[in-house]
């Protein structure tokens, strides 16, 4: 989803007013008040990220007692996790069951006086605690907060050598979603849709996974994301969040802004075909001053208009001039920039090359394009920069304007076949080619 979090707290004053609908929630507080985390002494944790067909990405854990499976997007541009709850009254669709807090014996709701129940999206609301998150294309979730067990695969080493094992997680705090308005989530008439919520991995809120469970994650994680839907790569917190065996094509930049803002990395152009585009380095600063948003909830990157017009211009003069080929006035896949696949097709039989799967000769047809940052450069492959929609007989450049967000964002499709690792509490992001 276009994820980037629209902090506000409105959506509260909403929830009070339909109170009612979530009575089935309020449960009897069992204890007060709640200690944080339980942490075991283990050196990392892991989860596997698999890709769906929206072109989001999800990790599975288990939350409760007895454990419930939950699928939850993993999401770099917000912080807040929660789960749609059983008891939702506004609802998506989704094929594992939803998680019902009062089957859960160890669930608890968070009280109004919980030292995390404060901030832009957290608020009281009578004596337990409420949360409302906006996102981006006004997508909405409210709810109630509370506090349960989740597991994840944890890794340490002893006497014997590496170990792995499922650990309990006590006393993390997590949304249960009685109004969820998401459609990102949405299915289609082939895809059923499986996620179920969002695991908000940010930095700006102690409320994150990353900050909340930090004896674990020591403030780092990995992912890499497969290209190919269903494909798993595992996401790595703590020490096992590092790139082996790549060290001589890292490349590391800075991340920039305050820790309570989501993370931003300053780019200083981009170029197509070995050539740097002319763009204003001050359209790569967003109104907040700080650089592009680094974002796996976003399908694919955005531009502002002026660096997207760019880009555009380039792609089509290459296409023009290197294949004699010319865009489509309309398109129906939904992405701005296509072309005709017999056009592409053509092009494509006068190259030498090929590769794996249908259609991945189109792809030879593709100029190089680079993501210039400061002290790092990311190579776009062909794969990462155009997508074939088969159905539509379109292909198309997997970049668009911003329309929602006033700056540049560095969506997942970009992110595909590099493994990331965000060092938080150094303050930047290392990345390296690999194959998820």
């Amino acid at each position: 989803m276009n994820s980037i979090l629209v902090a506000f707290v409105t959506l509260l004053v909403f929830l009070g007013t339909q109170a009612h609908e979530s009575d089935a929630l309020t449960l009897k507080i069992k204890h007060h008040p709640f200690p944080f985390p339980s942490i075991p002494n283990k050196a990392s944790a892991s989860a596997p990220v698999t890709r769906v067909f929206s072109g989001l990405f999800y990790t599975h854990l288990y939350v409760g007692t007895p454990p419930v499976k939950v699928n939850l997007a993993v999401d770099t541009g917000s912080s807040p996790t929660w789960v749609q709850s059983a008891h939702c009254t506004d609802c998506f669709q989704v094929s594992l069951p939803n998680f019902d807090p009062n089957s859960s014996f160890t669930f608890q709701p968070m009280p109004s006086d919980h030292p995390l129940c404060h901030g832009t999206w957290l608020a009281p609301m009578g004596n337990l605690c409420k949360y409302g998150i906006e996102y981006l294309g006004n997508q909405v979730t409210t709810g109630d907060f509370g506090l349960d067990t989740f597991y994840f695969t944890t890794t340490s080493n002893d006497q014997v050598g590496q170990q792995q094992r499922q650990t309990q997680i006590h006393n993390v705090a997590f949304g249960c979603g009685i109004i969820n308005r998401i459609p990102d989530f949405a299915g289609d008439a082939h895809h059923a849709n499986p996620m179920s919520g969002i695991l908000g991995l940010g930095r700006d809120d102690p409320t994150s996974f990353l900050l909340q469970l930090s004896d674990i994650t020591l403030l780092k994680f990995s992912y890499c994301l497969p290209r190919r839907v269903g494909d798993e790569a595992p996401l790595f917190f703590g020490e096992e969040a590092e790139l082996s065996g790549h060290e001589s094509q890292i490349q590391t930049t800075p991340i920039v802004g305050p820790s309570d803002e989501s993370y931003y990395l300053n780019m200083t152009g981009i170029s197509l075909n070995g050539s740097i585009l002319p763009i204003d380095p001050k359209l790569f600063i967003s109104e907040s001053d700080y650089g592009v948003a680094i974002d796996s909830g976003s399908q694919y990157s955005t531009l502002v208009d002026g660096v997207y017009q760019a880009v555009r211009k380039a792609m089509v003069s290459y296409f023009v001039d290197e294949w004699l080929v010319q865009p489509l006035n309309k398109t129906k896949s939904g992405m701005d920039l296509c072309y005709d696949i017999t056009d592409i097709a053509a092009a494509a039989a006068t190259t030498i090359g090929g590769g794996e799967g249908p259609g991945s000769q189109l792809f030879s047809v593709a100029p190089p394009m680079v993501f210039e940052f400061d002290g790092a450069r990311l190579e776009l492959k062909e794969e990462t920069t155009f997508q074939l929609f088969d159905e539509f007989k379109e292909f198309c450049l997997m970049m668009g304007a911003s329309k929602d967000f006033s700056g540049n964002i560095f969506g997942a499709f970009q992110q595909f076949n590099h493994r990331f690792v965000y060092d938080v509490g150094a303050s930047k992001l290392s990345f390296a080619p690999e194959r998820c």
